[in-house]
């Protein structure tokens, strides 16, 4: 079962640059929604640097499972001149309550690169309450896309 929201970034409110159902932190103008270059649709979210910013963008699940659920994280990703330096990545992190149970992490390549599909599964470490999904560009300079983000729960 599928349970990340909009992780096709096609859905948005109005002339809003941010993807419904996802906050963004410290974008600039030109960050957010790009029509012009996707893996599949019509839209993808590009995320740039000119300087070391930390930039997320970050969807909140209010969902409980057992210890043991099954999941399956996947992203599609393209850079131009990634720096090796700094982050770029994206995370599924667990909670119980206010108490982080597990951080998972799928890291960009560098460089220039077409689309290409990160993905892994993993098995919850306890009981959950609150997943977090989390996009961030870090990286002094470049330009990252992601989309078709899918997080699907097997058990």
């Amino acid at each position: 079962k599928i349970i990340s929201l909009n992780g096709s970034f096609e859905n948005y409110s109005g002339t809003s640059h941010i993807p419904n159902g996802w906050q963004a932190a410290l974008f600039s103008t030109s960050d957010g929604k790009n029509t012009s270059v996707f893996q599949n649709g019509a839209a993808s979210v590009r995320i740039a640097n000119t300087s070391a910013v930390t930039k997320t963008l970050t969807q909140t699940l209010i969902l409980s499972g057992a210890s043991g659920n099954n999941f399956n994280f996947s992203f599609y990703v393209k850079g131009n001149a990634l720096p090796a330096t700094g982050a770029c990545r994206g995370q599924v992190l667990l909670y119980n309550g206010s108490s982080l149970l597990t951080t998972k992490t799928l890291n960009c390549p560098t460089g220039t690169f077409a689309f290409q599909k990160l993905a892994f599964n993993f098995n919850a470490p306890g009981a959950f309450t609150k997943i977090v999904i989390r996009l961030t560009y870090a990286r002094a300079s470049g330009t990252v896309w992601f989309d078709n983000l899918v997080l699907n729960k097997a058990s």
